[in-house]
């Protein structure tokens, strides 16, 4: 989505419109000038029905997606039972390797895998990763103490968008 429009021009009517009502500035009045002036608003209503029409678009997607993995998952279990069929029966029948038009199966032995107790392993044997607290460097940082390395940056204003 491609938004043309002219941000100084719209600011500088809008700066001219705001000197010319002066105090006694309506925001209904400023805002009727500025519409008929520019076409700020008719922009505007195109960016909300664009913001709305994504934001719903991707929350039907989200529903899509789930329903996707759901779906995966079931494929994926009966992959997986399919392939236990397979061993089974290769086991029932007392073969290593059969050749099938479609496929070659062959039954492996399995792999020794490792079950531990974290708690139990030497630290010599552990890699220790080191992670930032964020909470406490931001809560020392808005007491006013120096934290090197660090600091505070005001992240961008945002925007608000209500749907009657």
């Amino acid at each position: 989505m491609n938004a043309h429009f002219d941000a100084a021009r719209i600011r500088a009517t809008a700066d001219s419109i705001r000197a010319m009502l002066g105090d006694d500035e309506d925001a209904q009045a400023f805002i009727d000038t500025l519409d008929g002036e520019t076409d700020a608003l008719a922009i505007l209503d195109r960016m909300i029905e664009t913001y709305q029409q994504s934001k719903a678009d991707g929350e039907a997607l989200k529903a899509r997606i789930g329903d996707l993995t759901a779906r995966r998952a079931r494929l994926n279990r009966r992959a997986q039972a399919a392939h236990s069929a397979i061993g089974s029966i290769l086991d029932a029948i007392g073969e290593r390797k059969v050749v099938r038009p479609t496929a070659t199966v062959i039954r492996t032995p399995g792999k020794p895998s490792l079950v531990y107790d974290e708690d139990m392993i030497p630290t010599q044997m552990c890699d220790m990763k080191r992670i930032v607290d964020k909470d406490a460097v931001i809560a020392a940082l808005e007491a006013g103490e120096f934290v090197p390395g660090a600091e505070l940056v005001k992240g961008a204003d945002s925007v608000s968008v209500r749907v009657r």
